[in-house]
């Protein structure tokens, strides 16, 4: 991550939608729940046991968050914990064995449909795992029905750095330079559908999270879903305490890999950073072995559909010579891809027609 801001690039996208792929007389087509002629909504009871993660994804037909009698289960919605992935019933119910290393569970919300917005803008299709809760509900809306979607990709805000430090000039303040940009971002007409948020929003230390309290703040004027990706917690070199780092990213935005449906493409989320040793101070790319899991199922139950794949750094990042050698005379490590032929070999065995990225950036 470098310490000065990156002139925030965005990239309008417009895609076309696969050819049959609707939110009607499919798989996820709303049914019906306590019978016809139920004059009354009541809340609808979810079996539970103690080894289990138990819920259900439905059509809020309200906008309560309480999935009752008059709201529509939605059915085949892929939930997860963060490793093997399990779909609802036709009830729109789930229960899948408890996950003792999850912190969430989460599901990848439908085309057609949107997760109701916390006061962030960030779509809540996950939820924390807490002592003692057995049951997770997921309240979706759904979104206007067209052929097409539009978004805007932005990376590297990096909103963690002072004016005049970093390498930034005097007159460079990020904070006013990312609300700058969602001004723009408000004046486009039509409105994108949703922003991705490409990583290095802010850095963030234990005693220090005003960057990432700014982004949060001015990403709460917009009125989109705002999805946001990992960036890397600091290079190499230092005593970041990058434990930190994620753990404070997960509280404001949950899990660190996830996938959504929009307009029948599958667009998939990643988490590139390895880090450990203590508070880890040790950083490479790529994905562990929980993630990597992960994404190997999901790539798989989602064959049928086009792709796309956003995370932070690069994959074919490959630093020369020149770039290693002075790292290692100033003291720091050279990034490193640890598992990048598996990944790449897994990209071309399925349908991802783009790959978006952030992290190597001209500042300006």
């Amino acid at each position: 991550m470098q310490n000065h801001l990156a002139k925030i690039s965005i990239l309008f996208v417009f895609l076309p939608a696969i050819t049959g792929c609707s939110n009607s007389g499919g798989p996820f087509s709303p049914g019906t729940v306590g019978g016809a002629g139920a004059e009354t909504p009541r809340e609808v009871p979810i079996p539970v046991d103690e080894n289990s993660h138990s819920g259900a994804v439905f059509h809020d037909v309200d906008r309560d968050g309480v999935f009752r009698t008059n709201d529509h289960p939605l059915a085949g919605v892929q939930v997860t914990a963060g490793r093997e992935i399990f779909t609802t019933d036709r009830q729109g119910l789930f229960r899948f064995p408890r996950d003792e290393e999850a912190g969430y569970v989460y599901i990848s919300k439908p085309s057609g449909y949107d997760p109701l917005l916390d006061h962030n803008s960030i779509p809540m299709f996950f939820r924390k795992i807490e002592d003692g809760q057995k049951v997770y509900t997921f309240p979706l809306v759904p979104t206007p029905q067209k052929g097409t979607f539009s978004a805007v990709l932005m990376n590297d805000s990096h909103l963690e750095v002072i004016p005049g430090e970093g390498g930034h000039r005097p007159d460079q303040d990020p904070e006013e330079s990312f609300n700058e940009f969602v001004d723009e971002f408000l004046s486009l007409d039509p409105p994108p559908d949703f922003l991705v948020a490409n990583g290095d929003q802010s850095g963030v230390s234990p005693g220090n999270t005003a960057g990432l309290e700014a982004y949060v703040q001015a990403c709460s004027r917009l009125e989109v879903p705002v999805y946001n990706v990992m960036g890397n917690p600091g290079h190499n070199d230092g005593d970041l305490d990058r434990v930190f780092f994620k753990d404070a990213y997960r509280s404001v935005f949950g899990p660190l890999y996830y996938a959504f449906d929009v307009a029948g493409w599958h667009l998939i989320v990643l988490d590139t950073n390895l880090i450990s040793g203590e508070h880890g101070r040790e950083l490479a790319f790529g994905l562990d072995e929980r993630q990597l899991a992960w994404f190997r199922e999901d790539l798989d139950l989602n064959r049928d559909k086009r792709m796309l794949l956003f995370h932070h750094e690069p994959i074919d990042n490959t630093e020369n010579a020149l770039d290693v050698l002075i790292k290692l005379l100033d003291g720091r490590k050279p990034d490193v891809w640890v598992d990048k032929e598996e990944i790449l070999g897994l990209i071309r065995s399925y349908p991802v027609l783009a790959t978006f990225v952030g992290h190597t950036h001209t500042n300006g």
